[in-house]
């Protein structure tokens, strides 16, 4: 992973990495919201989902 001119430029390998990265991320989410119910799911987990740190 390189910068130029303030864009990361990555390899199509390091992109994959990171998007298989991102949906474990987004499983483990998933996961712990239903572990502290889906309703109410607990208060760290939904201040991150409100302060947009999950994308889904």
């Amino acid at each position: 992973m390189t910068q130029e001119n303030g864009t990361i430029l990555m390899t199509e390998q390091e992109y994959e990495a990171l998007q298989r990265e991102k949906e474990q991320l987004r499983q483990q989410v998933a996961y712990l919201e239903l572990k502290f119910d889906s309703k109410t799911p607990h208060p760290k987990v939904r201040t991150a989902l409100q302060r947009g740190f999950f994308a889904v």
